[in-house]
């Protein structure tokens, strides 16, 4: 009995999943974090992951709220985002999504991920100016 009442939990949560697999079009030309996607922080994986499958021009920002060049750089992603309407930017905390951010071997912060077509095709490590930010996009989308 307990064990049916296990695998009647178990499949509940698989059914509850598929709330991840949604359309992530809305998300372009905004700047969005990762947190606000999903309710819990063991999905933020593969939420991610499906942001990533389903977005055309991706950029993934790993950041701290401590950090200090990731805070400067935030006036600049929300003018990218602005200015780039095909262009979806996921904000990840690192301290809140250790597991995401492990999976992406991310160790210093800001770390921006360029990713295209659900492929990574660039790393940036460290602070950039909206200049070098537009010129990275036009370089890589």
């Amino acid at each position: 009995m307990k064990a049916r009442h296990f695998f009647l939990l178990f499949t509940t949560t698989l059914i509850t999943m598929p709330h991840l697999i949604v359309s992530y079009q809305n998300l372009s030309g905004r700047v969005t974090h990762l947190n606000n996607l999903v309710n819990k922080k063991k999905y933020g994986l593969n939420k991610l992951n499906d942001i990533i499958r389903q977005s055309q021009y991706l950029v993934v920002d790993f950041y701290a709220d401590w950090c200090g060049p990731c805070r400067a750089m935030n006036p600049t992603l929300q003018k990218i985002a602005q200015e780039n309407s095909d262009i979806t930017i996921i904000k990840v905390n690192v301290d809140t999504f250790k597991k995401v951010s492990n999976n992406f071997n991310v160790h210093s912060m800001p770390t921006l991920l360029f990713f295209k077509n659900g492929t990574l095709i660039h790393r940036s490590v460290g602070k950039l100016s909206k200049k070098e930010l537009k010129k990275k996009l036009h370089l890589y989308f």
